[in-house]
């Protein structure tokens, strides 16, 4: 599946997008809410945006899950 992003007209930045596995849901870029501190949300998953969680190799999960 692929998910429709989001982009800010003025800078180009990831503002949200729906959820790849839920497509109900939406996710949000914190650093794009003012008066948010993304330092204040640690336990919030995240990833870099290049590589989704969806798209590693069982194999490479596994690697990170023993560490």
């Amino acid at each position: 599946h692929t998910s429709k992003h989001w982009f800010c007209s003025r800078c180009g930045i990831h503002t949200h997008h729906h959820a790849r596995n839920t497509p109900t849901q939406y996710v949000v870029n914190l650093a794009c809410l003012e008066g948010i501190k993304v330092e204040n949300f640690a336990d919030a998953p995240w990833f870099d945006g290049r590589e989704h969680p969806k798209d590693r190799s069982n194999k490479q999960l596994e690697k990170e899950n023993h560490r």
